[in-house]
């Protein structure tokens, strides 16, 4: 046995109960101030890392990306520019820069939309909408999908920020499983199983019996925090289409986009539903803060893709 625990078993609840040494012993003294300062030091730097929770920059070592910076200078010099009121989704420069990264081989992504979806599945500035931060973005699209009673599918482990928006308007999430062994994927019959013990609720009007859709949606993680896993494209494809089968929008949380180690590819989610002919309803919600390492500037925003 550790001697120091042994010599302490006196005075910790977590110990023995049984006391070893008398309480004027001048080492007791010693003991418990030790203890208690390190228990005292440990708990200021948990408290510290988590106000740091998410942030990339918080200990100095990774700066600020140089070309965001830049483009920040220029933008405040610029004149009737930066000072004034601005649409509340953004302005058109914004959105159409937004759209062209998430579309960067379509040429007709700074184009204004018309009434329906080009053929190619486009990304438009018309369907983007810039938030504070890609935590205001989830808020923007979950408000949209949920109702008081509706569940979110949400991945277990994930970001607890899901559940805390959900909640705030009467909705509840459920979890569903990610496999630790096969890269943190998604548990698809895990799913199915949510899916079919909650997807419908049976409601009476006026004497008739209709079901009614209790989920509205599945919220996908990738990259994934906080497993770090990366989803393969056959796995994107197969939530795709599970989406299809249940008729479920899914909500693509791709903050990490590109953050990706060695091998591993990084797919955004509606590029592969576009693949698929574009069945499922696919609203991914990004932003600056990770990729460039300013998220301290909250600069977020929501893409709209459905036919």
């Amino acid at each position: 046995m550790n001697p120091f625990i042994e010599n302490t078993s006196h005075f910790h609840p977590l110990y023995s109960r049984t006391v070893h040494r008398s309480h004027h012993d001048s080492s007791y003294f010693i003991h418990v101030l030790l203890f208690y300062c390190l228990h005292g030091i440990i708990t200021i730097i948990a408290l510290y890392n988590i106000t740091q929770l998410g942030d990339p920059t918080a200990f100095g070592n990774l700066p600020p990306c140089p070309v965001a910076l830049e483009a920040i200078e220029s933008a405040l010099h610029a004149k009737g520019h930066a000072a004034g009121y601005v649409n509340a989704c953004g302005i058109p420069q914004a959105r159409n820069a937004i759209a062209q990264f998430h579309n960067p081989n379509n040429k007709n992504a700074n184009k204004a939309s018309s009434s329906s979806a080009p053929a190619d599945g486009a990304a438009l500035s018309d369907h983007v909408v810039i938030a504070n931060g890609c935590s205001g973005a989830l808020e923007l699209a979950l408000t949209a999908i949920l109702d008081p009673g509706s569940i979110l599918l949400v991945p277990q482990p994930g970001f607890p920020l899901y559940q805390v928006i959900a909640e705030s308007h009467g909705a509840s999430v459920v979890h569903y499983r990610l496999l630790p062994d096969q890269n943190w994927e998604c548990d698809l019959q895990h799913l199915e199983a949510l899916v079919k013990e909650y997807h419908t609720q049976v409601v009476y009007d006026d004497g008739d019996e209709t079901q009614t859709p209790v989920i509205r949606g599945i919220l996908v993680n990738n990259p994934s925090n906080p497993t770090g896993g990366v989803f393969s494209r056959k796995h994107l494809e197969d939530l795709v289409q599970f989406a299809k089968k249940y008729q479920l929008p899914i909500v693509a949380d791709e903050v990490y986009g590109d953050l990706v180690f060695r091998s591993n590819t990084f797919h955004p989610l509606a590029n592969v539903a576009d693949s698929l002919g574009r069945e499922v309803p696919v609203i991914t919600a990004s932003g600056l803060a990770k990729q460039y390492l300013v998220p301290g500037w909250r600069v977020g925003w929501i893409v709209f893709q459905d036919k």
